[in-house]
């Protein structure tokens, strides 16, 4: 594709021949520009690390902190603490969400997990409501029936 582009091809004829967008191309295009074809380095990222993953050294400041706060009289060593203290030191700070990663990445999180129950079936309480109010035949009984199923709709 690049060989067909710098020999003369225009970028949407090689993007339609070679089945790559327009945009793709010109990106190629221009990250090679004014280099020989055999020494490019066509590898789109280093393997096995993201781009947008957070620096090694504050990955490390995030370990040394997590162990200093656990040790502290404070008591406090999750992720928003760890975070509150880094905002002391550094001007771009990872969020809580980036530093509960890094801690998991790095084996340093507690083995405490929320435990996931299914949910109960929608409007059972106010389904058995309902059918205590069409077999009985009291008009207290419907009343009270009545009165808690506002009292469920209302709470949350």
């Amino acid at each position: 594709m690049l060989r067909a582009v710098r020999s003369g091809m225009n970028i949407r004829q090689a993007g339609q021949q070679f089945r790559f967008p327009k945009s793709t191309v010109a990106y190629w295009v221009q990250r090679t520009y004014g280099e020989r074809l055999d020494r490019v380095d066509l590898a789109n990222r280093k393997p096995g690390r993201a781009s947008n993953r957070t620096a090694f050294d504050v990955e490390q400041r995030i370990a040394q902190l997590r162990i200093d706060l656990r040790e502290s009289v404070l008591g406090e060593y999750g992720a928003g603490a760890i975070r509150t203290a880094l905002q002391a030191e550094m001007a771009r700070v990872p969020s809580e969400a980036s530093v509960n990663r890094v801690l998991a990445r790095l084996g340093l999180q507690d083995d405490v997990r929320r435990i996931r129950r299914p949910a109960p079936p929608k409007h059972s309480s106010l389904t058995r409501m309902r059918r205590c109010m069409a077999t009985s035949s009291s008009f207290a009984a419907a009343m009270r029936a009545d009165t808690f199923i506002s009292l469920v709709s209302v709470s949350p």
